[in-house]
């Protein structure tokens, strides 16, 4: 055995977690060393270890957790461990919940689709994640991703233009639907897409225009850039006094307000029927076509 092997031992111990000190195991007091359950008992193969990878390798890792006790770096450990088991279960429930969107299954499924997961001898399939509170937490995550790289692409495109309307959810309360029109400046196409829908509570002009202003206050879109603004044909939004589009031009006076085609083509269908009376027969034909082959 070393001479002073155990105070030595006790210093190394401190900045090389591989040198475990085992005089507790043997009752004559001798101190000897473990290094990956080979007994150390000479000084050559302290110093070959001293030199060796392994040992570089701990001291590194004992320096980054430095002022750490040997506790802390325990849980630290069992943290990562634990935060590495989270992260894959988290990845596989999100890519489940964006199949689950994309071929519309319902989320009440989820369970039963990990359920059947966990059958087949899938890796990191846990039971914990499985109630619909976590397809929606995915869902959100899912939409804040795709939301920042559309606002991204909104961004980078010189100008672009907002379409709203106006609806109402299952209980009854106002929405503003949004949408922008911008140019994708990787392949210079100009591009729609919905953008959000925001509670409005008051649906007058003033409230619809503080409404699109805050949203895009809060995209950081610019609203110097908005060269367009696209409604129906109802009052509030196309008045000629104090409609949406008339207050848009005070602030931008060169912005340009289109009546929506599809509001349009649907009143001009509302009065055709009345001079074509062979109209709504083939429209329901039409629907009809349309139910069969979707």
């Amino acid at each position: 055995a070393l001479p002073c092997c155990g105070a030595w031992l006790r210093l190394r111990q401190q900045l090389c977690p591989q040198l475990v000190d085992s005089r507790r195991r043997h009752p004559n007091g001798q101190a000897k060393a473990f290094i990956r359950c080979t007994v150390v008992s000479d000084a050559n193969n302290l110093k070959a270890h001293d030199g060796s990878v392994c040992h570089a390798q701990a001291v590194n890792r004992a320096r980054a957790v430095a002022g750490q006790g040997p506790m802390d770096v325990w849980l630290q450990r069992s943290i990562q461990k634990a935060a590495a088991a989270v992260s894959s279960i988290v990845q596989l429930l999100v890519l489940c919940v964006l199949w689950m969107v994309k071929e519309h299954v319902p989320m009440l499924k989820l369970s039963s689709m990990l359920a059947m997961m966990a059958v087949a001898g899938v890796a990191g399939v846990n039971h914990k994640y499985n109630h619909y509170l976590y397809f929606i937490m995915a869902l959100r995550a899912l939409s804040e991703v795709i939301l920042a790289a559309q606002i991204q692409r909104a961004l980078e495109s010189p100008f672009f233009s907002i379409m709203s309307d106006s609806s109402t959810d299952v209980s009854g309360e106002d929405h503003i639907l949004l949408y922008i029109c911008y140019i994708d400046m990787a392949s210079f196409a100009s591009v729609t897409e919905y953008l959000c829908a925001v509670r409005c509570t008051l649906k007058t002009a003033e409230g619809i225009v503080a409404v699109t202003e805050a949203v895009l206050a809060t995209l950081h879109l610019d609203p110097q850039k908005m060269v367009g603004y696209g409604c129906d044909g109802a009052s509030v939004y196309l008045g000629c006094h104090n409609g949406v589009a008339t207050k848009f031009r005070e602030k931008l006076s060169f912005l340009l307000a289109v009546h929506c085609v599809a509001h349009r083509t649907a009143l001009v269908m509302g009065d055709a029927t009345r001079d074509l009376p062979e109209l709504p027969k083939i429209d329901a034909l039409l629907k009809s076509v349309h139910i069969l082959f979707n």
